[in-house]
């Protein structure tokens, strides 16, 4: 959609005052013109667009993580190759993530998380 917020403001005016609005996006995904890929939302901006609109109530839960991320990027778009090989990806991916995440606790950092996107829920209290 062009215009997110003009969006969001008609379905803040549809909403009754106790009422929930729940959606997806997406974070993580190829160009998806359907007709058109116009934006990507981060936590952050989401928050904000949906504070701009009148939704005072917001929680933001991310949906997956860097190791589903790295196996949806490599897998995607080859259906044979998804039943083929996500038996033996998904669980090296988790396995040097595990291994990853031990060795950045050793020296002190942490990742940040890379969800595939978010799943939204916003009200009007």
């Amino acid at each position: 959609m062009p215009e997110p917020i003009k969006v969001l403001e008609e379905i803040r005016h549809l909403l009754r005052q106790s009422g929930c609005l729940i959606f997806y996006v997406l974070l993580v995904y190829d160009n998806a013109p359907n007709p058109h890929d116009f934006w990507r939302f981060t936590p952050e901006s989401i928050y904000w667009i949906l504070r701009q609109c009148g939704f005072n109530k917001v929680k933001i839960i991310p949906l997956g993580d860097r190791r589903s991320t790295i196996a949806d990027l490599i897998l995607r778009g080859t259906p044979r190759l998804e039943r083929l090989f996500a038996p033996i990806f998904v669980p090296f991916f988790f396995c040097l993530d595990k291994v990853y995440r031990i060795i950045l606790k050793k020296i002190g950092k942490r990742l940040p998380p890379c969800p595939l996107g978010y799943v939204v829920l916003a009200r009007i209290v």
